[in-house]
């Protein structure tokens, strides 16, 4: 799949140690670095390279000749434990430019950090991701719970109209509550 999405220019997400081997093969066959952001786990324990480990991880990846434009984590919806994480993830952009090797773009700020204002972990870019596009959510206020649903569509391709306004795409949401 490497072969045919590399050329795409199909931003990699490598999170495992033998990402180095695979993606350092798929650059020298296709003659062109591999475009990556880095998944670092930094306290979540889901999925990424242990930020512990990160370090020699990302110097290996460098050496292969990925190129690393970027690095990322996911929040806990915790504010206080995801402002840690975020600064882990910046720790670690210092430390590898202090060993010659740039990060990039980071990101951690999913929907719940964009909508709470957990500004500490926009970085340098959100992933409001659900958001975007609906979501479900409810909360108790008061003893009383409230429910919300929030629909979003679009629809892309040749609509209509005279040649100065002549529609190729249409967006609508709903909201409910």
């Amino acid at each position: 799949e490497l072969m045919r999405l590399v050329p795409l220019d199909v931003v990699q997400s490598p999170f495992r140690a033998e990402a180095r081997a695979l993606l350092g093969k798929v650059g020298a066959r296709l003659g062109r670095p591999v475009r990556a952001h880095l998944y670092v786990d930094t306290g979540m324990h889901r999925m990424g390279m242990p930020v512990a480990q990160a370090m020699s991880w990302i110097e290996s990846l460098a050496k292969a000749g990925v190129r690393i434009e970027g690095a990322f984590t996911e929040l806990t919806e915790d504010p206080e434990f995801d402002r840690s994480q975020a600064a882990l993830l910046r720790s670690l952009q210092m430390s590898a430019r202090a060993s010659g090797v740039e990060l990039g773009t980071l990101h951690a700020a999913s929907s719940d950090a964009v909508m709470h204002q957990t500004t500490d972990t926009y970085l340098d870019a959100v992933r409001p991701g659900l958001s975007l596009y609906g979501g479900y959510g409810t909360k108790v206020e008061n003893g009383q719970r409230f429910s919300a649903f929030f629909a979003f569509g679009a629809i892309n391709g040749p609509i209509g109209g005279p040649p100065a306004f002549f529609l190729t795409g249409i967006g609508g949401g709903s909201l409910m509550t």
